[in-house]
């Protein structure tokens, strides 16, 4: 007597027919994992790029994931060109947005705050980037929305409390006996809106470069006061500042190490820096206190001999590989 074999699906199989196992398991891979996925599988592309999963990833991975997952974005000083630089990877990445003009105002968790332009001296536009799935936003979609000047502009987004961001500019309301006084604008990213919110004093000619953090925009300045600004309820405080180590210095008194930044591990003794010495780019692990030469480019061409360092701390621009839309 003959007996037929009867075929039973394979797990893979059962797996990839089963929508919620199959989105649970997008849900816990890495950002870069599935983006190289979606490269590979256009029918799943369709499900994993939905605004919705894309939150719910971000939910997920708030600060992204440990080690490889962190990246930085670094303008070399002498072309202006961008490279991606992963602890990782022993060589400097070329990196481009679409735009051929572009200074980064600020990085935060995975999203950039952009200024571009098209030409040398044409008009500025301002985006928010994510630099892994190479989505922008404008923030002045029309001349509606489009301020004349402004003095400061500010991206903020902690995707551990929520998966939008938002974006507070500081307008003067004009010179002489005004000229600390200020509108605040808030930008929601979950409702693509500029909300109005009222005029504050801000005793302080230089609002560039101010970090968000903690219902508040800090203004770290090593010559002059820092301070903290919180925009919901209008108020200033001044900072005390601390002690500012000497750096290191070369023969001709510049300085010869360039601090990069530091990417946080699980645990405190996993953490590491990054940091650029004339040619090359180093990483320091306090788990062994060893330092490691991570890329050696004394071969390329925007490499120069002596003293000058190639890529200054102000540059060098840290992001984690996030889904987060704009």
């Amino acid at each position: 007597m003959n007996y037929k074999r009867t075929s039973s699906p394979s797990s893979a199989a059962v797996v990839a027919g089963n929508h919620d196992v199959l989105m649970e398991i997008f849900l816990n891979l890495s950002a870069k994992s599935l983006i190289r996925f979606q490269t590979l599988n256009k029918h799943r592309n369709s499900e994993t790029a939905t605004p919705s999963f894309r939150h719910l990833h971000s939910l997920r991975h708030p600060h992204g994931t440990s080690g490889p997952q962190h990246a930085f974005l670094l303008r070399a000083t002498t072309t202006s060109q961008l490279y991606t630089c992963h602890p990782t990877v022993k060589k400097l990445i070329p990196f481009r947005f679409r735009f051929p003009y572009v200074k980064i105002l600020q990085s935060y968790n995975g999203l950039l705050l952009l200024e571009c332009k098209n030409r040398p001296h044409g008009r500025k536009n301002y985006y928010v980037c994510n630099p892994t799935t190479m989505q922008s936003k404008n923030l002045f979609g029309s001349d509606e929305h489009r301020v004349r000047s402004f003095s400061g502009l500010f991206l903020a987004f902690d995707p551990s409390k929520s998966p939008h961001y938002k974006v507070i500019c500081l307008t003067p309301t004009g010179p002489g006996r005004h000229e600390h006084e200020h509108r605040v604008a808030i930008y929601d990213s979950e409702t693509h809106t500029w909300k109005q919110c009222g005029k504050s004093y801000i005793n302080h000619g230089n609002l560039c470069n101010g970090i968000y953090w903690n219902n508040g925009i800090y203004f770290v300045r090593l010559k002059s006061s820092s301070f903290r600004f919180c925009p919901q309820d209008h108020v200033q405080r001044w900072l005390d500042k601390p002690p500012i180590p000497s750096a290191f210095a070369g023969k001709n008194g510049t300085d010869m190490i360039s601090l990069l930044g530091m990417i946080r591990g699980d645990w405190e003794e996993d953490s590491l820096l990054l940091l650029h010495v004339p040619g090359k780019i180093m990483v320091y692990r306090f788990c062994d206190e060893v330092f490691e030469v991570l890329v050696d480019f004394k071969g390329e061409y925007y490499f120069q001999e002596g003293d000058q360092l190639q890529f200054g701390f102000k540059d060098a621009h840290q992001f984690v590989h996030t889904l987060t839309p704009v």
